[in-house]
C-alpha cells in the first residue's frame, strides 16, 4: 500500500497525513518531523510571528531546514516533515498536526532557499505542501540520495550526514571518504552504461540473425543512479508487457497532433535472472526489453532497411513517433520500478543510441518529418549525414517527463542537422492516462 513516504509526492493529501498519525513511522535515518518553523528557542519563526503580505523565514530556521536536507542528500535519502509534533518516545514518533501558516507560500519559498543555501546545488528535490486548514498545512521535502555528494551549507561551509535520526556534522576524513564512495558510485554507474552497449553493439551490430537485410537499431538504457533494492521482480511490468500508444503536439505556427507508435504486445516473455525479458518480432522489426531488479532498463529495437519512395535505394529510417514512443515507454517501465522499490522521485540516468548494423554502413540514413503513415510517397523525409549522439539525460520527479522529451525531441533535430520549428508537448491528460496505465 502506498503511503505518505513512497506515493508520488504531487499526489498525497489529507488521508496521507491521517495515516501518518495513526501509523506512521518514528525518526530514523531516511525520516525526520520538525513541528514548527523555530528562529531562537521557543520564540516563532519570522514566517509565522509577521502579519506582512512581504514573508521571510528566519536564518536559524532556514539552517535548520538546509541542515537536515544536506544529511538526506549525503546519506540514503529521505523525507522531512515540516508541521508535525512528535512523542517523547526514543525515537520520536509523529504525534499530532501543527499547521504551519501559508503553508503553499513556504514550500515555494523553500525552494529558493535550497537553491541558495546547498553547495553543489541538489541534482533533484521535492517540495510540497499539504493544506489541511484553508491555506495552513504541512510541507514535505523529499530528497534524494546525490550523487553530487558532499553538499554542503553555503553560508557555514559545514558539511551533514544521518546518524540514526540525527543529522550531525562531519569531519574532513569523512568527507575525503564521501568523495571516494561519491566517486566510485558514477564510476560504476559508466561502467553499467558502457557494458550494456558493448553488450547491444555485440548482438546488434553485426548482421540481425532474423534478417539478411542491412538495418539499424535504437538502444534506451535507464538506470537510477542508486540500485533498487527489490528483492525480485514478482509481477509482469504493464508498460513492458503491453506498450501503449501516446499522443503528443507538436507547437509551432500550425499545432498538429501526432501519435507516438509503438510495438504490438510484447508476447514472448520469460523470466531471466534477477529481471524479466519482453520481445516481439514483428516483420522486419524486433523488440526487446530487459527489466533488471537493480532497477536497470534495456530497450532494444532493430527494423530493415527501406526502399526509399520514388527511387530503388535503401534507406535506414529513424522515425520520430517511434523513437519517441519507445523513449515514453522506457522510461515509464523505470517508473514503475522505482515506485515498486518505494522511491517515486529518485533519479534516473538516461543514454541512447542509434547506430547501424555492420551490413548497413554504407547505407544512406534517413528521418521522416513526424508523419504517423506507413513509410511512403506521402511521407515527408530527408536523408541525413549520420546519425545523432545523444549526451546522457536524468529524470527525477516523473512530472519532468514532457520536458525531458522536449529536450530530447531538440537534441534529435539538432543532431541531424535539420532545423524544425515544432516543439514537442506532452498534454497533462495524456500523461496522466499513461501513469494510471502503469500503476
Amino acid at each position: 500500500m502506498e503511503n505518505l513516504f513512497s506515493k508520488p509526492i504531487t499526489e498525497i493529501d489529507k488521508t496521507d497525513i491521517d495515516w501518518l498519525l495513526d501509523h506512521g513511522p518514528c525518526e530514523s535515518p531516511t525520516v525526520e518531523y520538525k513541528s514548527a518553523l523555530s528562529e531562537t528557542g521557543e520564540d516563532p519563526d519570522t514566517w509565522t510571528s509577521t502579519t506582512s503580505p512581504y514573508k521571510s523565514i528566519g536564518n536559524r530556521a532556514k539552517e535548520r531546514i538546509i541542515k537536515e536536507v544536506i544529511a538526506f542528500a549525503n546519506s540514503g535519502g529521505g523525507t522531512l516533515v515540516i508541521g508535525v509534533s512528535e512523542t517523547e518516545d526514543d525515537p520520536p514518533r509523529p504525534k499530532a498536526v501543527n499547521p504551519i501558516a501559508h503553508c503553499g507560500d513556504l514550500a515555494t519559498h523553500l525552494t529558493d532557499v535550497l537553491r541558495d543555501g546547498i553547495d553543489p546545488t541538489l541534482p533533484t528535490s521535492n517540495i510540497q505542501a499539504i493544506p489541511i486548514q484553508g491555506d495552513a498545512g504541512l510541507v514535505l521535502i523529499r530528497v534524494q540520495a546525490s550523487w553530487r555528494a558532499p553538499h554542503r551549507c553555503r553560508r557555514t561551509l559545514r558539511v551533514f550526514k544521518r546518524f540514526g535520526d540525527q543529522s550531525i556534522p562531519i569531519d574532513m576524513r569523512e568527507i575525503q571518504d564521501l568523495v571516494i564512495l561519491t566517486s566510485s558510485g558514477a564510476s560504476r554507474l559508466d561502467d553499467v552504461f558502457e557494458n550494456a552497449k558493448q553488450q547491444c553493439s555485440r548482438e546488434l551490430g553485426e548482421q540481425f540473425p532474423h534478417s539478411n537485410q542491412p538495418g539499424h537499431y535504437q538502444a534506451i538504457f535507464i538506470r537510477p543512479v542508486f540500485e533498487l533494492k527489490l528483492e525480485r521482480l514478482s509481477e509482469k511490468i504493464p508498460h513492458a508487457i503491453s506498450p501503449q500508444k501516446s499522443s503528443v503536439r507538436l507547437l509551432g505556427e500550425t499545432d498538429s497532433e501526432q501519435r507516438l507508435r509503438v510495438g504490438a504486445s510484447h508476447t514472448n516473455f520469460r523470466p531471466i535472472v534477477r529481471g524479466h525479458l519482453y520481445s516481439k518480432l514483428d516483420g522486419d522489426e524486433w523488440t526487446q526489453i530487459s527489466v533488471h531488479q537493480s532497477g536497470l532498463v534495456e530497450y532494444r529495437y532493430r527494423s530493415d532497411a527501406d526502399t526509399l519512395p520514388n527511387t530503388s535505394q535503401l534507406g535506414l529510417v529513424i522515425r520520430p513517433a517511434l523513437l519517441f514512443g519507445h523513449l515514453m515507454n522506457a522510461i515509464l517501465i523505470a517508473h514503475t520500478l522505482r515506485q515498486f522499490a518505494g522511491q517515486p522521485e529518485l533519479e534516473l540516468a538516461l543514454e541512447f543510441v542509434i547506430s547501424n548494423d555492420s551490413y548497413g554502413k554504407h547505407t544512406q540514413k534517413v528521418t521522416t518529418i513526424w508523419d504517423g503513415h506507413q513509410f511512403s510517397a506521402f511521407e515527408k523525409w530527408t536523408i541525413i549525414d549520420d546519425f545523432p549522439v545523444f549526451p546522457r539525460y536524468s529524470i527525477g520527479s516523473i512530472e519532468e517527463l514532457p520536458f525531458l522529451l522536449t529536450t530530447i525531441h531538440r537534441d534529435y533535430w539538432d543532431g541531424v542537422g535539420k532545423s524544425f520549428e515544432y516543439d514537442l508537448s506532452i498534454d497533462p491528460a495524456e500523461m496522466e492516462k499513461q501513469l494510471n496505465f502503469a500503476t
